[in-house]
């Protein structure tokens, strides 16, 4: 083989390893950006994770505690029910009471009223008897009192 014609083989076969050296580069590099991606995501997907695992675990402490809770709210529901009904019932017993009273008090006062009027009546006939025997003056006094 001549020299020329081996220094041109020797030059591809220098320039293929450079090519297959420069190959093996881009080839490391693209593994290396692949891992790191790779990487990447799996650090976000886990804290993503975590993130909601914290998340469902605070839901889950809440509703524990409103279960709790639910007993004690109940019981506090109800007590408060209970003293409103007992406050609607003590209103009502009072109104009932002063309705009571009211119509005792105009009772007794249309009793006064008649009783008033039934003396009145007592002395008017009383007067009316007497009339036939008293003066004409007093008779026409008499009869102009019962008018007005």
């Amino acid at each position: 083989m001549s020299f020329s014609k081996r220094l041109a083989v020797e030059q591809k076969l220098q320039r293929s390893q450079e090519i297959l050296d420069l190959m093996e580069e881009t080839m490391r590099e693209s593994k290396e950006k692949a891992l790191k991606e790779e990487e990447s995501f799996m650090a976000k997907f886990r804290a993503k994770e975590k993130e909601e695992g914290r998340h469902k675990s605070m839901l889950l402490n809440i509703a524990e505690r409103k279960i709790q809770q639910a007993p004690e709210m109940l019981a506090k529901t109800i007590q408060q029910k209970v003293k409103h009904i007992k406050e609607i019932n003590c209103l009502k017993e009072r109104n009932l009471l002063s309705k009571t009273k009211l119509d005792d008090q105009e009772k007794c006062q249309l009793q006064e009223i008649e009783e008033a009027i039934r003396r009145r009546d007592q002395r008017s006939n009383l007067m009316l008897r007497d009339i036939p025997r008293a003066s004409y003056g007093l008779r026409q006094k008499v009869r102009k009192l019962m008018n007005s």
